[in-house]
C-alpha cells in the first residue's frame, strides 16, 4: 500500500509525463499551424471530451489530442483572420495589450488595411 506522500509523488510524475507528451505533440504538429486562441481552445475541449467519453476523465492522452486535431476544421481563411486581428487592434485602447508590431504602428495605415480587407471579404 502506498503512503499518501508516495502516492502524491506518483501522481505528479504521471502528470509530468502526460504534459511532456502533450507538449511534444503540440511543438511538432501544431507549431506551424495558424491557429487562433479560440481554435486551440476548441481542440483542447474536444480532446477532453474524447477522454471523458472513454471514461478517462482525468487522463487526457496524446491520442485524444491527435484525434481532436485531425477532426478540426479551420472555419476561417487567413484574410478573414487578418481582418479580425486588425479589428481587435483598432478597438484596443491600451498599447500595453497590443502585440509589439502594433504598439507603434500608424493607425491610419491600419485603418486603410482594415478597410481593404473588409471590402475583399464582402466580395466573397
Amino acid at each position: 500500500m502506498m503512503s499518501s506522500r508516495s502516492s502524491l509523488c506518483w501522481r505528479g510524475s504521471k502528470r509530468s509525463r502526460w504534459r511532456e507528451g502533450i507538449i511534444a505533440y503540440i511543438r511538432t504538429k501544431l507549431g506551424e499551424l495558424p491557429l487562433t486562441g479560440s481554435d486551440v481552445d476548441a481542440i483542447l475541449v474536444r480532446a477532453k471530451e474524447r477522454a471523458v467519453l472513454a471514461k478517462r476523465d482525468q487522463d487526457v492522452q496524446v491520442t485524444d489530442l491527435e484525434e481532436a486535431v485531425q477532426s478540426f476544421i479551420d472555419p476561417l481563411d487567413p484574410d478573414l483572420l487578418a481582418l479580425q486581428e486588425l479589428a481587435a487592434v483598432l478597438a484596443c485602447s491600451d498599447r500595453r495589450y497590443l502585440p509589439g508590431r502594433y504598439q507603434e504602428a500608424d493607425r491610419s495605415k491600419l485603418l486603410e488595411e482594415f478597410a481593404r480587407l473588409k471590402l475583399e471579404a464582402g466580395r466573397r
